[in-house]
């Protein structure tokens, strides 16, 4: 963590702890790496959030009891571990492009139980996917107990069907998903106040295997940098390249600008 840009933040998010069945919390991935995060946190006056959940986590099958065990295990860690905030990364439910209320009233309750075990110091966040597939299932209620809604402004395009070969978080989908007026849509303008919301930014990228979508890649910055930058003389600036059929998309400085 020493080599991040203290200067440029205000937060850092440790992703993952995860749900267990019966409302258990699993923090192994972060345990080795909690103390440092602190340590740096403290030192550079940045605060350090636990993020639990993520892509492809299951909150489903956990009843109201095990939300209510889950509530209290994370407000335990919270608070011994003296963090400033807590964030909840609910991306799964069993239906889309349409709203589910067992499932996301469940994500409002976990959120309600939070806020009444946490102490006020420690911020609680959740993140909300743009567009019409996860959107209508996410609860417009959810600026009542949440502090901050991260707002998944990405991954709009991908391996699927008919998706469009383009970047992933291109500002035409971010735009799309920001001021959508579809009845029901995770839309910022219809659902939360813009003094609660934060826009997420990717710092992933794809690449189409031929310029079709059977095939995805995902890499990082550093892929792009080194093997198509460096290594194949691509201006970094154009945010897209074709190499070995495979068509590349990243965010550039621009993008990001243009998004922020």
């Amino acid at each position: 963590m020493e080599e991040l840009n203290s200067d440029a933040l205000t937060h850092t998010i440790l992703a993952f702890a995860f749900p267990n069945e019966g409302g258990g919390l699993d923090t192994h991935l972060v345990d080795t790496h909690i103390n440092d995060a602190l340590q740096f946190g403290r030192s550079n006056n940045i605060g350090i959030i636990l993020s639990i959940g993520g892509a492809g986590v299951n909150f489903l099958n956990l009843t109201k009891a095990d939300l209510n065990a889950l509530a209290k295990n994370i407000a335990d860690y919270a608070i011994q571990h003296r963090l400033d905030g807590i964030d909840i990364d609910w991306e799964h439910f069993s239906t889309n492009e349409q709203p589910n209320p067992i499932k996301s009233g469940n994500h409002l309750y976990l959120l309600k139980r939070l806020h009444e075990l946490l102490p006020q110091e420690i911020d609680l966040g959740t993140e909300v996917e743009a567009g019409f597939w996860n959107g209508p299932n996410y609860h417009q209620d959810l600026d009542i107990y949440a502090d901050y809604i991260r707002f998944m402004a990405y991954n709009f395009t991908g391996q699927w069907p008919r998706s469009f070969i383009d970047h992933h978080s291109a500002w035409l989908y971010t735009q799309m998903g920001l001021a959508s007026d579809t009845l029901g849509s995770n839309s910022m303008m219809q659902k939360y106040p813009k003094e609660k919301t934060l826009l997420g930014l990717p710092f992933y990228h794809k690449g189409f295997v031929d310029g079709q979508s059977e095939q995805v890649s995902i890499v990082t910055t550093d892929h792009i940098i080194e093997k198509l930058v460096k290594d194949r003389g691509f201006e970094f600036n154009s945010g897209h390249a074709i190499a070995d059929t495979t068509h590349w998309y990243w965010e550039t400085p621009e993008l990001i600008n243009k998004q922020s």
